[in-house]
């Protein structure tokens, strides 16, 4: 399939707007919906899931207005980032939001195909505009939108669709679900575990597991005595700097060093994972023994470092390393993930 056009919307009835993202799911799973339909609405009424050529689009509305839709596309995004650690699926959805194409006037639908579908399925005699399937965005549901989709790898089998819904639903009831829409640092360590499934090498599995707690980290300060002595090497460099002309490459070499000594006032990123992942074993003793967790996340850590410095490790530490962040990482993000959205 190079295109497919379909309608986009019911394009009757009063103002209202509905949240729309579409999403892949990795190489090996699919979504059941029953009896080959299209569609699945949930309990709630409000988010539907549906099957498109070689896309899911994940609707949640109506909405009275476009800010309070965009409000709800952010919260969609978060269900299905938890839906994606649920069913241990790989998930990628667009990052922006994109636009309907609204025409200045209405245009008169076409006799030919492909476009005498919409006329023939809608009863339309015209359309106020466009989008594309695979672009999230707020779409006006009152207006005649036709949905334009391009061709995209297709994927296999199974996750029922009833399960995925009610998990997204789930999502939506967390009291605090717009904490989770605002963390940057959890929904991109979220993102880059989730997408270890599309990677076709342990290798590349691995190192995406292990940068995805590394995205976890905030900046920690290093240590009074350190910074002072940071300073103090920063203040040598800098006067010897300024022996040179700024034209001369010594200066800039000198400069450089010192951007590079400024950065050492923030702790290594093995130590910083160290202390967060301790942090978050003591608030949830549930993910298991702190003391043999920690061990294994730093062996890890290091074993990636090894692996990019070296271009290999040997396959058992790999391997051990691999099966332990393909358990604890999605365990781990489940757990923040509930931490956040539910305080």
């Amino acid at each position: 399939m190079i295109f497919a056009v379909s309608p986009g919307t019911p394009g009757c009835g009063e103002e209202r707007f509905i949240a729309t993202l579409p999403f892949r799911l990795s190489p090996g799973s699919i979504l059941q919906l029953p009896d080959e339909s299209t569609q699945f609405t949930g309990t709630t009424g409000r988010l539907t899931i549906e099957r498109l050529h070689h896309l899911y689009a994940a609707s949640l509305g109506p909405y009275p207005s476009t800010d309070a839709a965009e409000q709800g596309l952010a919260e969609l995004r978060a269900a299905v980032l938890w839906c994606a650690i649920e069913f241990s699926a790989g998930v990628r959805y667009p990052i922006e939001t994109g636009a309907v194409n609204l025409f200045d006037e209405p245009i008169t639908i076409p006799a030919v195909q492909p476009m005498a579908h919409i006329r023939e399925v809608t009863g339309w005699t015209s359309t106020d505009g466009r989008y594309e399937a695979g672009e999230a965005l707020v779409r006006p549901d009152h207006k005649r939108l036709v949905r334009f989709e391009f061709g995209q790898a297709t994927v296999t089998a199974g996750i029922p669709i009833e399960r995925f819904v009610a998990k997204a639903e789930e999502a939506l009831s967390f009291k605090h679900l717009s904490k989770i829409a605002r963390d940057e640092k959890l929904k991109l360590a979220i993102e880059v575990a989730m997408s270890h499934r599309f990677e076709a090498s342990d290798n590349a599995q691995f190192i995406t597991l292990i940068t995805s707690l590394e995205a976890l980290l905030p900046d920690l300060p290093v240590s009074p005595e350190s910074s002072v002595a940071i300073t103090e090497a920063a203040h040598i460099i800098r006067n010897k700097r300024d022996t040179f002309p700024r034209a001369d490459p010594e200066w800039s070499a000198l400069a450089r060093l010192l951007g590079r000594i400024d950065k050492l006032r923030a702790d290594s990123i093995g130590e910083g994972m160290r202390s967060f992942i301790n942090a978050a074993l003591e608030r949830h003793p549930g993910l298991g023994d702190r003391q043999a967790i920690s061990k294994q996340v730093l062996d890890a850590y290091n074993a990636r470092s090894r692996l990019l410095h070296d271009g290999h490790v040997s396959q058992a530490r790999l391997s051990a390393g691999l099966d332990f962040l393909r358990d604890f990482v999605p365990r781990l993000l489940r757990c923040l993930f509930r931490e956040a959205a539910s305080a």
